[in-house]
């Protein structure tokens, strides 16, 4: 049986401090030292998570109902560049789970022992909506295209998150993105609860 710890549960100041670093209108080239901030803000939460060792007060299933290994409809399958984990998908997927949005990630649902390609394939299947978080790198990726290509081609809704500027594929170039930052997350969060 797993148990958690939400930062919420532990440290409300350390969740503030992750939505600050996140509330930005500045790009990471625009403040080079934006990156090293959040990161340390990031492994600060983590610690407080650490520290606090089981939530005692939500249910101790309430981490694998938002990132969850047998995704639903209601779930979010994240779509991603590893390399872009740390930066953009890490703080994104704290801001998703304390808004209570359940999410597939790679990182968290693959079991060891398992086949990685029939994993993410039932979870692209199952799940009912994808974020695609944009970077150069996540474009050039063909694991990536085949998952938003995926949701395209099944007419599932897909939300591109531009989190570093990227010259889009004719593939994505008609479809609406926004910026990634906490304006943008907090207006996907309402998008996702309400649909």
């Amino acid at each position: 049986m797993r148990t958690s710890t939400s930062i919420s549960d532990t440290a409300p100041e350390t969740l503030a401090a992750v939505e600050a670093w996140m509330d930005t209108s500045e790009t990471l080239s625009e403040k080079p030292n934006k990156l090293v901030e959040g990161s340390a803000v990031l492994n600060e939460a983590s610690s407080a998570v650490k520290r606090a060792g089981p939530s005692r007060n939500k249910p101790s299933d309430r981490l694998i109902q938002l990132i969850d290994p047998n995704p639903t409809e209601a779930t979010v399958f994240i779509s991603y560049k590893r390399l872009d984990w740390d930066e953009f998908v890490r703080p994104l997927i704290l801001r998703l789970y304390n808004g209570g949005i359940p999410v597939w990630v790679d990182q968290y649902c693959l079991e060891m022992g398992k086949n990685w390609h029939s994993e993410i394939d039932t979870a692209l299947d199952k799940c009912g909506r994808l974020i695609l978080c944009i970077t150069p790198e996540a474009v050039a990726s063909r694991f990536v295209a085949k998952e938003y290509h995926y949701f395209d081609t099944v007419g599932k809704p897909y939300y591109p998150l531009m989190c570093r500027e990227t010259k889009l594929p004719a593939t994505l170039a008609l479809t609406q993105y926004a910026p990634y930052g906490k304006a943008s997350i907090d207006r996907l969060i309402r998008l996702l609860k309400n649909g």
